[in-house]
């Protein structure tokens, strides 16, 4: 049989859980690793609060859970939206980002003697910004139990230190003490797992497949060419040429993959690469491309273009032209019309091979041996130079510099916005690193 997260509670962890008591609980980085702990806590009474270092994981950790027996979840997004929604709650599981749960409390959305726990996910990946929202909001929460899940505990020890000092340890899947072999790896969201296995399937061409997928309701599913698709219930096949994860595996689970298919490929989410490095070695970047890419670039070359002509003020005579429709139509229709207008007869904006992306690599004279971690170059890039989500790729941590991607467009920002900032610290020089 394949190996699956099996995390077993001793007595004395269940009487932490049950007491209120701090906990330790080490698993891999991924929403649903962390199931088997909630599916110990239950449900209330009182507000359990879920603090996720990434806003793709909230919304992936609040599927996870809702698929568990009892479970009420509520995902903070809006602010306005979740404080009504937990006004009408006793009891529920709050899922947030740092800076979204202390907005929240800051509004009395979420008021201090209605948390009975806490659950502090994944510290070590926490930007410098994020942890301290989250020493601001716990400082609050000072009668609530805290729960602190890690997938290492060196990495996240000043977080155990500070909230869960002295606290049982349960070692559910230790992280690996050396990489066990090498695959490839592909970095896509949560909600495009299922296009990203086609895109695999499509260009690896294997003649059969095996995917283990921890969400799904089948963990293996079997394909083969003929086109239909068979389920299995473990590794009793033979031959299998590619074998994709459709999530980050345990080690023991990456291991049997490897076992099992002649190829191995891991769909991982941006915030697990420091695990990747672990346990993945050498690792093969495959790029899955998409429609669901080429449209996303398609629509920021279009804000470009729209953005470059607001901005050069020279749309007056429009502007004359489509006044008697302002008072008729929202605004924003309105514009959203023009363009389909412009689109249809025939007028260029962006749709062309140059919107596909391409990357520049960016140098940091800062590394591991300063303390650096790549949520740190991550956060740094994300509010301090300002750059999208979408145009951060890869950071590798080296002991004397960092390299990290950066889509073409974003790249002279980001080197003003890192070198205009500190790293744990201390000043920065980035400079392009010709690859």
């Amino acid at each position: 049989m394949i190996p699956s997260l099996a995390a077993e509670f001793s007595a004395g962890h269940r009487a932490a859980l049950s007491s209120g008591n701090p906990l330790i609980y080490v698993v891999p980085p991924a929403a649903w690793a962390v199931a088997p702990l909630f599916l110990q806590m239950g449900r209330g009474p009182g507000i359990t609060l879920v603090i996720a270092p990434a806003e793709g994981l909230t919304d992936e950790l609040g599927a996870a859970l809702a698929r568990l027996p009892e479970q009420r979840v509520v995902v903070a997004s809006g602010l306005a939206r979740t404080s009504r929604q937990l006004a009408a709650l006793s009891d529920a599981t709050v899922v947030a980002t740092p800076t979204t749960a202390l907005a929240l409390a800051g509004r009395s959305g979420l008021p201090s003697d209605g948390v009975a726990r806490t659950v502090l996910l994944w510290p070590e990946l926490l930007t410098a910004a994020d942890t301290a929202a989250v020493h601001s909001l716990l400082a609050d929460l000072t009668k609530a139990q805290r729960i602190l899940v890690t997938h290492d505990v060196e990495e996240a020890g000043d977080a155990i230190e500070q909230y869960a000092h002295r606290a049982p340890l349960l070692q559910a899947v230790p992280a690996p003490d050396a990489p066990l072999g090498g695959a490839r790896v592909a970095i896509v969201g949560a909600n495009r797992v299922q296009e990203a296995v086609r895109a695999a399937l499509d260009a690896l061409d294997p003649a059969s497949a095996v995917l283990w997928d921890p969400a799904g309701d089948a963990r293996w599913s079997l394909y083969r060419h003929d086109p239909t698709m068979s389920l299995a219930d473990g590794p009793a096949l033979d031959g299998v040429e590619l074998a994709i994860a459709a999530d980050l595996p345990t080690p023991d689970v990456f291991d049997a993959l490897r076992g099992l298919a002649a190829e191995t490929l891991v769909l991982a989410r941006p915030w697990q690469a420091g695990y990747l490095r672990r346990l993945i070695e050498p690792a093969k970047p495959m790029r899955l491309a998409a429609e669901v890419d080429r449209a996303r670039d398609r629509a920021a070359s279009l804000r470009r273009s729209v953005e470059q002509r607001l901005e050069s003020d020279e749309h007056f005579a429009s502007l004359m032209a489509l006044a008697p429709l302002f008072d008729r139509y929202d605004a924003a229709r309105v514009a959203a019309a023009a363009l389909e207008t412009a689109s249809a007869a025939g007028e260029p904006h962006g749709t062309g091979e140059e919107d596909l992306p391409t990357w520049v690599h960016l140098r940091i004279d800062s590394g591991r041996r300063h303390g650096l971690r790549p949520g740190d170059v991550v956060g740094a890039l994300l509010n301090a130079a300002g750059i999208p989500r979408d145009h951060v790729g890869r950071v590798d941590l080296h002991d004397s510099f960092t390299l990290v991607q950066v889509r073409s467009p974003s790249g002279r920002q980001a080197i003003r916005g890192l070198e205009a900032t500190h790293l744990r610290g201390r000043p920065v020089k980035v400079t392009h690193d010709a690859r």
